[in-house]
């Protein structure tokens, strides 16, 4: 997994497709010092795009790419690695992960850890390998989340379910997305063991810092009682704070406020959710248009529902 993230491609580093070698790019890795432009004419001398192919002139711009940025270093490792745009080489590749590990680079760091666990290039070396994962784990929450699913695998460090549960922990603490990862894992009881209270209390703590799916998912949750008492008022709250900047949950809260799922019933409130979404969106106007025509929501009316399909058709041209 982590692997894949290491791909050297012509996208990651500022471009769609592989460049074409050109003064301006030469002058923009010379004159500049830039360091994707050295990146840049390296790949260009590594596929023979502009110039005559030479591995090694491409792996001298490399290198200088890497004395400029020294998170290069892990892309040369990749390079070797993976056998792209240079010969496949598990020596070179880990002696270039070494040195990006010695700028305390996590990416680095970690794959020293995968070359260990796997015996490439090293004796393999559980231990070694865990020693090197903790470290990346420190500095990185993905990698202290990379680190549990080791854990919860059981693949190239000892099974043991808590200590995941620890690193999870840990890295969900640092960011929001991982934590409605957690949360959801907790409440729907895969890999780990099911805990309600524990996944609304993750989907809380990033509701707060105005993670906005997290916020519908604390609605949801005091919707239909799950992990804390069921109270439509607080449900009610978290819908609308969710909907505030956000056309699709505008919507859907009008939904819940037209039927009375999980919030009290409110006919009133939920054509005014459902137009606030419908304001400037035309997706949301249709979807008005049909509500007035079909009686879905809202009382039946031609009329209005002509007056939302003209607004979509001029919002869309």
């Amino acid at each position: 997994m982590l692997v894949a993230m290491l791909m050297v491609s012509a996208s990651a580093y500022g471009h769609d497709e592989p460049p074409v070698f050109s003064q301006e790019l030469y002058e923009q890795a010379t004159v500049q010092n830039d360091p994707s432009a050295q990146w840049a004419v390296g790949e260009c001398y590594a596929l023979g795009r502009g110039v005559t192919k030479d591995t090694v002139e491409a792996l001298r711009w490399f290198e200088r790419a890497a004395t400029t940025d020294t998170r290069y270093l892990n892309s040369i490792g990749n390079c070797y690695d993976q056998g792209i745009y240079l010969p496949q080489n598990d020596a070179k590749a880990l002696a270039y992960y070494r040195k990006a590990a010695e700028n305390n680079d996590f990416v680095g760091l970690w794959m020293i850890g995968e070359f260990y666990a796997h015996g490439r290039a090293v004796k393999k070396d559980t231990v070694e390998a865990l020693r090197w994962f903790e470290r990346a784990a420190e500095i990185d929450p993905s990698y202290c989340w990379a680190l549990g699913e080791h854990y919860l695998d059981g693949d190239v460090v000892p099974k043991d379910k808590n200590k995941a549960i620890e690193c999870f922990e840990r890295a969900a603490a640092q960011e929001d997305y991982l934590r409605m990862v957690l949360a959801e894992r907790y409440i729907d009881g895969v890999m780990i063991p099911q805990n309600l209270k524990r996944g609304f209390e993750c989907y809380l703590a990033s509701a707060q810092d105005d993670f906005t799916s997290a916020q519908w998912a604390v609605a949801e949750c005091y919707a239909n009682g799950i992990g804390v008492e069921r109270d439509p008022a607080k449900a009610l709250q978290w819908f609308e704070r969710a909907a505030t900047d956000d056309d699709y949950y505008k919507w859907q809260l009008g939904e819940r406020l037209a039927t009375g799922n999980g919030v009290v019933k409110d006919a009133d409130r939920a054509l005014y959710w459902f137009e606030l979404a419908a304001d400037d969106n035309p997706h949301w106007q249709r979807q008005l248009a049909e509500c007035y025509q079909k009686g879905k929501y809202v009382t039946k009316n031609k009329a209005l529902a002509a007056k939302w399909l003209q607004r979509a058709a001029s919002s869309e041209r």
